[in-house]
């Protein structure tokens, strides 16, 4: 038996097989240029956080540290818990209003430290928040709390004195407070017990 087609029957199946082509290759560009803007987009984000994170070693995800820290300045707590401070950077950041799976207890949302990459440190962190921490000052929100002969800045790394201050590298379960003022003794190791331990449930 013999088909014959028409050749308007030809001439249609051959145009949609072009236009099916044509929209595949369309799409695969699109795809393509997606891929290429997503890519730009991120390294984008990368070179920015490289230029507050001078000296940090590999890259997003190269190491996986948690820290507990608190912040005390003249006997307030700094309120970390602000949306605008959620992951600011790859590197190193603060899981604020993340999903369950990413911060299962939303109390220690503003108060554990993750770390990506190396050579991460306290002055890296605050960095990326805006805030500044050096060996004498912590500046944050406008105002400055610096050393004097009233008031001390100090800085304990699980319960002992440390000297590092913004030099200090983040080490896994760590427990770490930043306090300014006129304390006692008394007052200090309160605040060293006021630091929370949510970190050792990551690791």
């Amino acid at each position: 038996m013999t088909i014959r087609y028409s050749k308007t029957k030809i001439i249609l199946a051959a145009t949609c097989i072009i236009l099916a082509a044509t929209s595949i290759f369309l799409y695969i560009l699109y795809a393509n240029s997606n891929a290429e803007a997503a890519r730009a987009r991120y390294l984008g984000i990368i070179a920015d956080d490289l230029t507050k994170l001078a000296g940090v070693r590999g890259y997003p995800g190269y190491v996986h540290v948690h820290s507990d820290f608190r912040v005390v300045m003249e006997g307030k707590q700094i309120n970390f818990r602000r949306p605008e401070f959620d992951e600011k950077s790859n590197f190193v950041h603060m899981h604020i209003g993340s999903s369950e799976m990413e911060t299962p207890n939303r109390d220690e949302e503003d108060k554990v430290i993750h770390v990506e990459a190396g050579n991460i440190t306290l002055g890296h962190f605050f960095n990326t928040l805006g805030m500044r921490f050096t060996s004498n000052c912590f500046a944050a929100d406008e105002a400055a709390y610096c050393s004097s002969k009233d008031s001390q800045l100090l800085l304990f790394v699980n319960g002992e004195r440390n000297y590092e201050m913004d030099n200090y590298e983040i080490r896994n379960k760590d427990r770490i407070l930043i306090t300014y003022g006129n304390y006692s003794e008394e007052e200090i190791e309160s605040q060293i017990e006021s630091v929370s331990d949510y970190a050792k449930g990551y690791s």
